[in-house]
């Protein structure tokens, strides 16, 4: 139980990253490529939608065995990590 606290809290913070670093991208002219999140983003749900799906998923990390947690936070990290290597690529071109 308490490995599934300690997912929960990372997944919201890789969450927290996905955001602020999408969000650094969107303002340095960058795209967004799921065509998903682009409508999200367009409508302004893009925040909402995180928080209410950070929810859902905590309450699935918090009700299913570890490894659900451990890939559910493998997921994010990658889209995170994804977000940051970006950024670094971009500044090294500035």
């Amino acid at each position: 139980m308490e490995l599934n606290i300690l997912l929960s809290i990372v997944f919201t913070f890789l969450n927290v990253i996905d955001v602020i670093t999408t969000n650094r991208i969107l303002a340095l002219d960058g795209e967004e490529m799921n065509p998903i999140i682009r409508v999200l983003i367009r409508f302004k749900l893009f925040i909402p939608v995180k928080i209410i799906s950070n929810i859902i998923i905590i309450y699935i990390i918090m009700s299913s065995p570890i490894k659900t947690g451990i890939i559910l936070c493998c997921i994010i990290s990658f889209f995170s990590i994804n977000n940051c290597v970006q950024l670094y690529l971009d500044s090294k071109e500035a």
